[in-house]
Formats: C-alpha cells, sequence, structure tokens
C-alpha cells in the first residue's frame, strides 16, 4: 500500500513514516515509479517503533523485541535494517 493509506491505517501522519525512514529506523520498498510501498510486515514494525517510544526507548539503544518476528524470533526486519 502507499504511503497515504499506510499513514491512515496507523493513525499517524505520512510525515511521520517518513521520519522513521530518514532515522533509518523502516525501509519501505519503492514502486518503479519511487513511491514507498508498505506491506503488512512494515505496519508491524512501525507498531513496535510507536510502542517502544512510548515506553521511554530512544533512537541508539537496544531494543531486541523491536526486530522481532512472531515466528522466527529475533532478526532484522530486512536485510541491512541495523539496530534501533
Amino acid at each position: 500500500m502507499r504511503i497515504k493509506e499506510a499513514a491512515r491505517r496507523l493513525g499517524i501522519s505520512e510525515r511521520m513514516l517518513r521520519h522513521y525512514e530518514n532515522e533509518g529506523l523502516l525501509r519501505p520498498r519503492r514502486s518503479e515509479n519511487g513511491y514507498r510501498w508498505y506491506d503488512e510486515a512494515d505496519l508491524r514494525r512501525v507498531a513496535r517503533i510507536r510502542i517502544s517510544s512510548r515506553q521511554g526507548f530512544r533512537r541508539g539503544r537496544s531494543v531486541p523485541w523491536l526486530h522481532a518476528s512472531p515466528t522466527k524470533g529475533l532478526a532484522p526486519a530486512r536485510p541491512g535494517s541495523g539496530s534501533f
């Protein structure tokens, strides 16, 4: 889904999604024409980012469960995504 739909479903602004991307916390795929393309895994990742932020975690602190997969345990969301 494109950024507008992802933001609507998450209840946040498009600007916040771009902020997470600029901070290196989120890496949506890009369509051939350059539009950001979010999938369900991206939406779950944003939900974990928002939960960790509400819990007081900040960028630079290790939050292993940010990268947790419900079926595969701890792992980066995408290759090269790094840590929180």
